[in-house]
C-alpha cells in the first residue's frame, strides 16, 4: 500500500447543485500530483489548522502552497475558500488573523471567502458551502451567457457551447483537507507511519500520470495480439478498460485469451484473476467523476504497487505452486475482498464461509 497518497472523491447536493469534492491531501511528498486534479476545476477549498502552535509549526508551508496554487494558469480565477479549522480550540487565532497571516488581502483577481469552522462536529461549513454554490452559480449563469453570446455571434460550434454549459461549475479540489477532521498529528510518527516502499510507490504513481497513453490504441493493440509491453500498467489498464465496457464475466474472458495469445508459456492464470478481481472491486466500491484511468489510479492508488498480491498469497502459494499457474488458486493468506456483502473465499483446503453458488460467482 502507500499510505501518502491518500485521495478521496464524493459529491455532496447543497442548495440545488451537486459539489464533487476531491480531497486530494497535503503531505509534501503528494503535493506533486495535485496538477492532475486541475482540469476542470470550479473552486479550491485550502484548509488549515487554527491552533496558534499548529498554525506556526505551517504557517510558511501555507503560504507557499498558496501562493502556488493561486499561480497557476489553470486556476486563474477559480474562486478560493479557507477553512480556517479548529476554531474550538483554547489557543485559536482569529479569522482576521489567520487573514493577515496568510496575505489574503494581497490577492487579485479572484473571489475569495474564508470561515471560521470547526469540521469534526460540523460548525461554519454549511454556511461557506452556501458561499460556495452561490458563486458556483453565478460563474456557470456568467459562462452560460458568455458561450451563448459567442455562439449567436457565430464565433463557436453548437457542440462547443453544449460542452461548455454542461462542465461549468461543479467540482472543487479540497487541498489540506486531511487536517480538517482530525487533530494535527506529531511530524516524526508520521514519517514513521510510511512504508519503506512509499516513496518508491509515489514515484511511480506519478511517473504514470505523466505519461500520455492512447488507452485505445494500447486496447487494440492488446486484442491483437500486438501488445509488445506487457507490465503492471497494462495489466491494470487493460483489465480496467475491459471490466468498463464488457462487465467482469466477459472481461476476464477477453483479459485471459489475449494474455495467453501475448504471454504463451509464461501466462499466470491466478496472478491475472487477482488484478482483474481488484480492478472490478475497486471500480465498484469508488466514483470516478473523471471516466479516465488516471482518474481510477488517482482514486486507487494501492493497485499500483504489484506487491499487493503478496498481502494475500503466500511466496509459496503462487509462485511455487504449479497449480496456480494453469488455474485460479484462491488466497491462502486472507480472503479477496468481495462485493457480496462480507462473501470471502479462502483458498485454505479449498473452502469458503458461502454456499458453493456464491464461490462459484465469485470465482467466475
Amino acid at each position: 500500500t502507500i499510505p501518502t497518497i491518500g485521495f478521496d472523491v464524493e459529491t455532496v447536493q447543497h442548495d440545488g447543485i451537486n459539489l464533487t469534492f476531491w480531497d486530494v491531501g497535503g503531505r509534501s511528498k503528494i503535493r506533486a500530483l495535485w496538477r492532475h486534479y486541475y482540469g476542470g476545476t470550479h473552486a479550491i477549498i485550502f484548509a488549515v489548522r487554527s491552533g496558534k502552535r499548529d498554525f506556526e509549526e505551517y504557517e510558511d508551508e501555507y503560504r507557499t502552497e498558496l501562493c502556488s496554487l493561486m499561480g497557476e494558469d489553470e486556476l486563474h480565477d477559480v474562486p478560493l475558500l479557507v477553512w480556517a479549522n479548529f476554531q474550538d480550540l483554547p489557543d485559536a487565532l482569529s479569522v482576521k488573523e489567520i487573514t493577515d497571516r496568510l496575505e489574503l488581502l494581497k490577492i487579485r483577481n479572484r473571489t475569495w471567502h474564508i470561515q471560521g469552522t470547526c469540521a469534526p462536529v460540523g460548525d461554519g461549513l454549511r454556511e461557506s458551502l452556501d458561499w460556495l454554490s452561490k458563486i458556483v452559480k453565478v460563474k456557470k449563469q456568467s459562462r452560460m451567457e458568455s458561450v451563448a453570446s459567442a455562439f449567436a455571434a457565430g464565433k463557436v460550434a453548437a457542440g462547443s457551447a453544449v460542452a461548455s454549459a454542461v462542465s461549468a461549475g461543479s467540482t472543487a479540489i479540497v487541498s489540506g483537507a486531511r487536517s480538517v477532521v482530525a487533530p494535527s498529528e506529531d511530524k516524526q510518527s508520521a514519517d514513521k507511519s510510511v512504508g519503506r516502499g512509499s516513496e518508491g510507490m509515489e514515484a511511480l504513481m506519478l511517473s504514470w500520470l505523466e505519461d500520455v497513453d492512447d488507452e485505445e490504441a494500447t486496447l487494440q493493440q492488446f486484442i491483437d495480439g500486438k501488445l509488445k509491453q506487457w507490465g503492471h500498467k497494462n495489466r491494470l489498464l487493460v483489465s480496467w478498460l475491459l471490466v468498463r465496457r464488457n462487465g467482469r464475466k466477459e472481461a476476464i474472458r477477453l483479459l485471459f485469451d489475449g494474455a495467453r495469445g501475448i504471454l504463451g508459456d509464461s501466462f499466470h492464470e491466478t496472478t491475472l484473476y487477482f488484478w482483474v478481481h481488484m480492478v472490478h472491486y475497486a471500480s465498484e466500491l469508488t466514483t470516478n467523476p473523471l471516466g479516465s484511468f488516471k482518474g481510477f489510479l488517482l482514486l486507487n492508488p494501492q493497485l499500483v504497487n504489484s506487491d499487493l498480491l503478496l498481502e494475500y498469497y503466500t511466496q509459496e502459494a503462487i509462485w511455487q505452486n504449479p497449480d496456480a499457474q494453469a488455474q485460479v488458486v484462491m488466497p491462502d493468506k486472507k480472503p479477496l475482498p468481495s462485493l457480496l456483502g462480507g462473501a470471502a473465499v479462502s483458498a485454505k483446503n479449498g473452502t469458503s464461509d458461502q454456499p458453493p453458488e456464491v464461490v462459484h460467482e465469485l470465482c467466475d
